[in-house]
């Protein structure tokens, strides 16, 4: 392969020459682009800290402000459910002893009403033998009465021959005038 020829013309500039031309015509310009590039680098890497810096100190606020809104919900939710837990149980001992006292309310009703049922039926008891012997007496009565007026009474053949008597004796003396 031929091997390049070395640029000896010099009516063209070599690449070092066009690098000086280059430098002579836009080298300040270029220089103070490039440092006006990195003052905005510069600026644009501190705004960025700085940003970054700044989300960072944000986030950790709002996880602050975040564990203490959990810590005081948290707090607020076992406080009103301590009180729940301390309701529920005064609605429950209140429940039992109210359910204690219809019990005993119930137990005293039921032995007033089984103490007067017993009193009842001890007046009825009462009241039935006083009524048997009543009774009694009335039939014992009724028997004497009977038994006097069986007594007493005329036997219907002795009536009847008393009356037949009594008739012949009349007879007679109507048949003594009638003749």
């Amino acid at each position: 392969m031929p091997t390049k020829k070395q640029n000896t013309d010099p009516t063209q500039p070599t690449g070092d020459n066009v690098d000086q031309i280059r430098e002579i015509l836009f080298g300040s310009h270029m220089r103070a682009v490039d440092d006006r590039f990195e003052t905005v680098e510069e600026r644009l890497s501190k705004e960025s800290k700085a940003l970054k810096k700044a989300l960072e100190n944000r986030i950790k606020e709002l996880e602050k402000m975040l564990g203490a809104y959990s810590d005081k919900a948290g707090d607020e939710i076992n406080r009103e459910s301590a009180e729940r837990d301390a309701q529920l149980g005064k609605v429950s001992d209140s429940m039992a002893a109210f359910r204690i006292d219809a019990e005993n309310q119930l137990a005293e009703l039921q032995s007033d009403f089984n103490a007067e049922i017993k009193q009842v039926r001890q007046e009825l008891t009462a009241a039935q033998k006083s009524l048997m012997g009543d009774l009694e007496s009335l039939r014992k009565a009724h028997d004497k009465s009977l038994d006097k007026l069986g007594e007493n009474k005329v036997d219907r053949g002795e009536l009847a021959g008393f009356l037949s008597d009594i008739a012949g004796r009349l007879m007679p003396t109507t048949k003594k005038t009638g003749k």
